[in-house]
């Protein structure tokens, strides 16, 4: 058994301790997250305590065994949607897509440039979620259908819409590469299949 599977069934049996111990292995991680999605360090603070939170109160349905950071992050994902419902922003836009290979110049954009804070921002909630997980935190199309309790193919639907949107609004950082990659879209499919096979 590992250490993370020895706090789990711990804190399952009461141990706060053991919880504190799981709540330091993750919670830059949730932090991180959390923050990616809003971009302001009070909110991610908030989702972050809002996460261990409802972790804690739901820790007996996790199934022992299983890895823990998927479960927790399909939780930090719902209250970054929640918190965007709360925060009740427009939610506007769609368009198409490329897959994290075959574009480059989206996924360095979207990890360098501020002004990408606002326009993430203004996408759709879930669409938000799908570029925040795939594109900056690194999942695959399946563990992002995952954490978003979707899909994979609404997934992919969410960030063909989400880059093609974002591509419009940052035209002039991503320039003409973004726009002219040829089989994004059957690559994203290729990929997905993979993922799917794999999950």
């Amino acid at each position: 058994m590992s250490d993370e599977q020895a706090l789990v069934r711990r804190a399952k049996a009461g141990d706060s301790a053991a919880f504190d111990g799981l709540v330091r292995l993750h919670s830059r991680t949730v932090y991180q997250l959390a923050y990616r999605f809003c971009w302001d360090h009070d909110d991610a603070d908030d989702i972050t305590q809002e996460t261990f939170v409802r972790a804690y109160e739901h820790l007996r349905t996790f199934r022992d065994g299983h890895p823990f950071s998927p479960w927790l992050r399909r939780i930090a994902v719902n209250c970054c949607l929640r918190f965007r419902k709360r925060s009740s922003r427009d939610e506007a836009t769609s368009l198409d897509s490329a897959s994290r290979d075959a574009a480059p110049a989206l996924a360095d954009t979207l990890a360098s440039q501020d002004r990408v804070h606002e326009e993430l921002r203004g996408l759709p909630t879930r669409q938000r979620a799908a570029i925040v997980l795939f594109e900056m935190e690194g999942l695959s199309v399946a563990e992002t259908a995952q954490a978003m309790g979707c899909t994979s193919g609404t997934v992919k639907r969410h960030l063909h819409r989400a880059r093609n949107a974002l591509r419009e609004r940052l035209a002039d950082l991503i320039g003409d590469e973004g726009a002219t990659q040829g089989g994004d879209d059957d690559e994203l499919r290729d990929r997905a299949a993979v993922d799917d096979a794999a999950g």
